[in-house]
């Protein structure tokens, strides 16, 4: 099976040219390829054209493999370059490995030729994974940092010696103090007053003593700057390391002495992640068909701490993870019956220490007049490259789990100031992921449903408690207030980076397929799908559930308004959905 690859060649003799390309066709290449030997010329296919390996000559009557490296380096493309020369010594060729050659080979040594680049476009590639995933990663940071900032609560976080060791803008802004006049300083000492002091402490580090059970929320006052005392109602939550210990906590505070409008912040999580660096140390083996092996090369010693002779004549499989045998083992047998030829595999071998080393292994049978002899190939060490994947994935599903515990933190604050609806959103979420599901969605749009079920009522946090608890029918005024919330939920939540329309599906919850809903007076499918859904789901709970202003009408009575109304009102998909879940008995509120 041949392997397209495009190659630049700089080369003045068409002879030589020649020599290279029927070296690669001989490897297993298909190879499409360009002769430059001036300046100009190859600053020109570099523009022009996309290459995957660079070979080059040294000495050109116009030009020189130093030049050619120089101008490939300026052009700032990351692909292989390789000095291939009939002239050309040990001094010059370690002064072209030191400028940024990955690797020299004499003419008259073509046999490394295949090897080498094999080599080399392995790299390439691996490079080129870490680069994206270390973008990945910044992004994420990024996007951590800015929820933070942009949080409309207080954020703070003190470790177990009582030390503040991270606040946010809006926090600093509470305790009127820069942010370096904060942190490091003792947050009882310098931010309870006097009279709760102690007993604050006292209990905070028996929390980190795990001798009493949290209390997930609180009010207590804070001193600032001024002199002055503001009322904050706090929402706490332990940091455990790895092991489970205790290292401090995690609290979003609202300023309820003004009641001002708070935003969704989300906590950078300290840096754990570190750049990959992997030193490859190729080895060369060959196998009989019976899987034992005929040759090794030398750096199996510094790979695996195996001498060549003690692995020579063992069995390759007496060497592979017992997880993975019975995979390896199918594929060699595949190879040995059918005669095709299997892509690089990755595996798990033992070094001399009893160690597991992950290995690349890139593979080519040995065919000798239509009968399968061995097998011959090259072992990568991959084991970094294994480890930093795990961590680095790791660290982003952390990144996305504190951003949706904020979330659930924010929901959770809203509803603090509304005791007579406490739970609403949950109950709401629940009931639109369970509709989505009955209607077959993908599970990446029933997640996005569920998040904005959770946070639909959000913009409630800026009108007035008193109107939320009111036990009496609101008059015009008050309810024109209570109709702003969808806006301003969405404006919190617009310019936060979710990988789901949450922002537009609050927005458009109160919206009816007639166009009587508000606050645009959309109509049908000019709705998001998520919307009309979650709109089903607010108006069921609602009518079911007690309201300040009137006792609770009953699940019947939910459910025969959005039935009369199926169509007209309501979404006929999402209406059928939410009636045959609670027909068929598969669904309650909790």
């Amino acid at each position: 099976m041949t392997r397209p690859l495009r190659v630049l060649v700089i080369e003045d003799s068409e002879d030589d040219y020649l020599l290279l390309l029927r070296e690669l066709e001989k490897g297993g290449f298909a190879v499409h390829s360009l002769r430059v030997e001036t300046p100009e010329a190859m600053g020109q296919a570099l523009r022009e054209g996309t290459w995957d390996i660079i070979l080059s000559d040294y000495h050109l009557p116009r030009f020189s493999g130093l030049n050619a490296l120089k101008l490939f380096l300026a052009s700032g493309i990351d692909i292989p370059f390789i000095l291939v020369s009939g002239m050309i010594g040990e001094e010059l060729a370690v002064e072209a490995m030191k400028a940024g050659a990955q690797d020299y080979i004499m003419k008259a040594k073509l046999n490394r030729l295949v090897p080498a680049v094999e080599r080399e476009l392995r790299e390439a590639e691996q490079r080129q994974r870490r680069r994206r995933m270390e973008l990945e990663l910044e992004q994420e940071k990024e996007r951590a940092a800015r929820y933070l900032e942009i949080a409309g609560v207080a954020i703070v976080v003190i470790n177990r010696e009582g030390n503040v060791s991270l606040i946010n803008h809006k926090g600093c802004q509470i305790l009127e103090y820069q942010r370096e006049e904060i942190i490091g300083r003792n947050w009882f000492d310098w931010f309870l007053p006097p009279e709760i002091r102690e007993r604050v402490k006292k209990v905070f580090y028996q929390l980190m003593n795990e001798e009493v059970t949290p209390t997930e929320f609180f009010e207590n006052p804070v001193l600032t700057k001024s002199g002055g005392e503001r009322l904050i109602s706090w929402r706490n939550s332990l940091i455990r390391d790895d092991t489970g210990r205790v290292l401090g906590t995690l609290s979003s505070g609202e300023d309820i002495t003004e009641r001002r409008k708070t935003e969704e912040q989300l906590r950078e999580s300290e840096e754990r992640y570190r750049d990959l660096v992997e030193n490859i140390n190729d080895v060369l083996y060959l196998l009989d068909k019976e899987g034992k092996v005929q040759y090794i090369s030398p750096a199996v010693e510094r790979m695996f701490g195996y001498k060549p002779e003690e692995v020579v004549g063992q069995t390759f499989l007496k060497f592979i993870e017992p997880e993975d045998y019975t995979n390896v083992t199918a594929i060699l047998q595949k190879a040995y019956v059918t005669h095709v030829a299997f892509e690089n595999i990755e595996v798990r071998l033992f070094n001399k220490s009893g160690e597991t080393r992950w290995v690349r292994s890139s593979n080519r049978l040995m065919i000798d007049k239509d009968k399968f002899i061995g097998i011959r190939g090259i072992l990568t060490d991959i084991t970094t490259r294994k480890k930093a994947e795990e961590q680095s994935h790791q660290t982003l599903l952390n990144l996305r789990k504190a951003m949706n515990g904020i979330i659930l933190a924010m929901a959770a604050t809203v509803e603090t100031r509304d005791p007579y609806t406490a739970g609403h959103q949950r109950r709401v979420a629940d009931l639109a992921q369970a509709m989505a599901k009955e209607l077959a969605l993908p599970t990446e749009q029933i997640d996005g449903i569920r998040m904005a079920g959770i946070v639909h009522d959000l913009g409630k946090i800026s009108v007035p408690a008193e109107i939320l608890s009111k036990p009496t029918k609101l008059n015009e005024i008050e309810f024109s207030l209570i109709k702003t919330h969808p806006q301003i939920s969405y404006d919190i939540l617009k310019d936060i980076d979710f990988p789901w329309p949450v922002a537009l599906t609050v927005y458009q919850h109160h919206e009816r397929i007639n166009g009587s809903g508000y606050p645009q007076g959309l109509k049908g499918e000019e709705m998001l799908l998520e919307a009309r859904i979650l709109a089903v789901a607010d108006v069921v709970e609602a009518i079911a559930s007690h309201r300040p202003y009137r006792p609770a009408h009953g699940i019947e009575a939910a459910l025969e308004e959005i039935g009369k109304h199926k169509g007209t009102l309501y979404d006929a998909a999402a209406v059928e959905a939410c009636l045959k879940l609670f027909g068929e008995n598969r669904f309650r509120f909790d």
